[in-house]
């Protein structure tokens, strides 16, 4: 029987409310992270709505501190978190916090507008955040995790910290692109093969074979059958193929 292989447990990404929202922004919020997420699909990261009242009008530095305070007592790793807050009731942004900031995430000494009361060393007093689109918090958090961004690099410069925060807008309206692949373990009978070069040469590089799922097998899977190229998992049986399928959207 053909399936989809699992992959590792999502992320959980937790919004913080420091303003008490109507339940219909809490829903667009999670609607808009579901999408971009492709929550019924398999997502790298969901999203949590926390239900904490202790934390009203708290800054995004104040709920780090009590959550590394947290964190220290119960041995939790501390993550990145989403905010909520009365600026969210007027137009659906969140705030991205992420860890402290330091000087060397700046390039350069003109690059940051300081305070007189910093310390000269060490971390300082504010942590790197965005304020974005929910749709494209799901995109920074999977970019930041595997370093493919900082923010830092998202930032205009020179950059205040106490400037109040505009939004971040990367262009995409990620609530609208498909689903990443649904990666199969076909069994023999659930595929058909092609060597034909016509449909080969559409790979780079060029595999000697191809494959894809039997209309049988993908109307059973939810995905629709499209010719990619595939590998033999050595822990599965002779025969078995794994390849990517896209999903049925529609």
């Amino acid at each position: 029987m053909p399936h989809i292989l699992q992959g590792s447990p999502p992320d959980i990404a937790t919004l913080y409310c420091t303003h008490r929202l109507e339940p219909s922004t809490v829903d667009t919020l999670k609607s808009d992270f579901a999408l971009a997420a492709h929550d019924q699909y398999e997502p790298l990261v969901k999203l949590r709505v926390s239900d904490r009242a202790d934390l009203q009008d708290y800054s995004p530095e104040e709920i780090r501190r009590q959550l590394e305070r947290e964190g220290q007592e119960d041995g939790v790793e501390m993550r990145d978190f989403l905010i909520a807050d009365e600026q969210t009731s007027r137009d659906d942004t969140v705030i991205y916090a992420s860890r402290w900031a330091s000087r060397d995430d700046f390039f350069g000494e003109d690059n940051l507008v300081e305070s007189p009361d910093w310390p000269k060393e060490g971390q300082l007093p504010f942590v790197h955040k965005l304020r974005i689109h929910m749709h494209y918090a799901l995109v920074l958090w999977v970019n930041l995790s595997i370093c493919n961004i900082t923010i830092p690099e998202l930032y205009e410069y020179p950059f205040d910290p106490n400037k109040p925060m505009t939004v971040y807008d990367d262009g995409n309206d990620w609530r609208k692109e498909p689903p990443p692949l649904a990666y199969i373990s076909a069994s023999p009978r659930s595929y058909v093969t092609s060597d034909d070069p016509e449909d080969t040469a559409k790979f780079m590089p060029t595999p000697d074979r191809i494959y894809k799922l039997t209309d049988e097998a993908a109307e059973q899977l939810g995905v629709v059958p499209r010719w990619a190229p595939g590998w033999h998992a050595p822990e599965e049986p002779k025969g078995h193929i794994r390849f990517g399928q896209y999903w049925k959207t529609d």
